[in-house]
């Protein structure tokens, strides 16, 4: 079973150099994910200069570790959205997402991307009859918003649906196959992307904003951070969002159904699980996605593809697993994402706070600060705002996440709070928190036996990390920054590498 991402097996990498240089924009593009691509995209299009910095490769962060599921709900539901606002804006939030999605189709046949695109039903359903009153009453908010929701039968899973809602029209495809495609559009000199360009610091001047990573600087009138969560000190934001890291499982089958459709259900104990099928080059594979939990705070993450696998086998006829994968989400407090120009800082846009729905809000997120660089108004602006102020809607989310990253801060900064002091103890493939002279060490040991010792303070605001034995990575349990084992940023807020220890001998 590979290691990676399942739509990274069926896409093929674009090319785009490093920055090198200085170079000169109306509207610099951080990240090129679904949002920053779409963005920029539709600002090239708009006759606008733009340039596109990708800290990695175009689309390989968290759009390629998605499900591929385009839909017009949310992942917390329309009802308990109705309730802690009202049908009007959840009618608004429908019809928004609902946008989003056509747009998505638009530009594939505009473009001609060919990513499997296809209009398929979302299913909820519970095996649980304790959960039959959750899906009525969201039967009941899907109407209210707009959408032909019914309750429905689900002949298409091998297992026995206490209750069940279905939601037509919505749709499926290979998320980084589209966003590589729209990198690949032609757009004359209005765009210049730009890989393996992280962004180290952002200056803002009077008259503009400039971006400098390794090897280059960009100087531009507005920048956009499409960066899934903003990156650099933004407490505000920080402190309110709750990062999530969740897992995805694909197959093949010797017998059954591949279920058509994308399917949320409610199992025993309360798990949720995502299920989708999916076809490529005439293939059929399976994907199971679940298992959520917060950033860099549970000990073993391999449990997760384990327990996902478990749910597999026990339900369909499994040959073959063929790919796992973790993925990240940022939770808003409010359920709704911040998108828009920052009002402290008018030179700056944000996008974030996505949830699991990320596909939809990012290409809804581009649609809406193009518009606001544009000067054009758009009807959404001021719902999905940054600069909103609900605190009856969010203060309870706020203090428990504030709570959650001060224990994770403080407990693990003490003296003492470590793996072990002995780097002897670390097995090949292996990473650990070693304290030597009242340093935190973040060491791991290569599959050939080699060290690599990094601070283990994270760079973004001075949390411990901890080691993911899973993905090989050094996460952040407070505000999600995660790193290679060479202490080089794979994503996050942290603009910088952890910082490099050069020897054991030297501690």
């Amino acid at each position: 079973m590979e290691r990676k991402s399942f739509w990274n097996r069926w896409a093929e990498p674009v090319q785009f150099p490093r920055l090198r240089g200085e170079e000169r924009a109306e509207v610099a593009v951080i990240g090129g994910g679904i949002t920053g691509m779409t963005l920029a995209h539709e600002l090239a299009e708009e006759g606008r200069s733009v340039v596109l910095l990708e800290a990695r490769k175009i689309g390989g962060g968290t759009t390629a570790h998605s499900t591929g599921n385009l839909y017009s709900t949310i992942e917390q539901g329309l009802a308990s959205l109705e309730s802690k606002y009202d049908a009007g804006i959840a009618k608004d939030v429908v019809l928004s997402r609902t946008k989003a999605i056509d747009h998505i189709e638009g530009l594939i046949r505009e473009q001609n991307i060919s990513c499997g695109f296809v209009r398929r039903p979302w299913v909820f359903y519970t095996t649980e009859p304790s959960k039959n009153q959750q899906i009525e009453s969201e039967i009941g908010a899907a109407q209210t918003a707009g959408l032909t929701a019914d309750e429905t039968e689900v002949p298409d899973l091998p297992w026995a649906v206490s209750s069940a809602m279905r939601i037509e029209h919505q749709a499926q495809f290979n998320p980084l196959q589209y966003v590589q495609g729209l990198a690949n559009s032609d757009r004359g000199e209005a765009l210049r992307i730009f890989e393996e360009s992280p962004v180290a610091e952002v200056k803002e001047e009077s008259d503009e904003v400039q971006l400098v990573t390794p090897e280059g600087v960009v100087r531009a009138d507005q920048v956009v951070y499409a960066t899934h969560t903003p990156k650099g000190k933004w407490i505000a934001f920080h402190s309110s969002l709750s990062p999530h890291r969740e897992y995805g499982v694909t197959a093949t089958l010797n017998s059954g159904n591949y279920p058509e459709g994308i399917f949320w259900g409610y199992h025993e104990e309360q798990s949720k699980f995502s299920i989708r099928s999916t076809t490529t080059d005439g293939v059929k594979e399976i994907m199971v996605v679940g298992q959520p939990h917060r950033v860099g705070q549970h000990g073993d993450n391999r449990e997760y593809i384990s327990n996902l696998q478990q749910f597999m086998e026990q339900r369909f006829d499994i040959r073959e697993f063929t790919n796992n994968w973790g993925g990240q989400n940022y939770k808003s407090p409010d359920m709704l994402p911040y998108i828009g120009r920052l009002k402290s800082y008018p030179r700056r846009y944000i996008a974030t706070g996505f949830s699991t729905d990320g596909l939809v809000w990012g290409t809804l997120a581009a649609l809406v600060i193009r518009d606001q660089i544009c000067e054009r108004e758009n009807r959404w602006s001021d719902l999905y705002s940054p600069n909103r102020l609900h605190p009856h809607k969010s203060a309870r989310e706020v203090l428990k996440e504030s709570v959650n990253v001060g224990k994770e801060f403080f407990l693990k900064s003490l003296p003492f709070v470590r793996d072990d002091t002995s780097f002897t103890s670390i097995e090949n493939g292996e990473g650990k928190i070693i304290e030597k002279e009242g340093q935190k060490i973040a060491a791991y040991r290569t599959p050939e036996g080699d060290l690599k010792l990094n601070s283990a303070i994270c760079p973004h605001m001075g949390c411990t990390v901890q080691w993911n034995q899973l993905e090989s990575s050094w996460d952040c349990p407070c505000h999600a920054s995660r790193f290679e084992t060479d202490g080089s940023v794979i994503e996050g807020p942290s603009l910088h590498a952890l910082g490099e220890i050069r020897g054991e001998k030297e501690i």
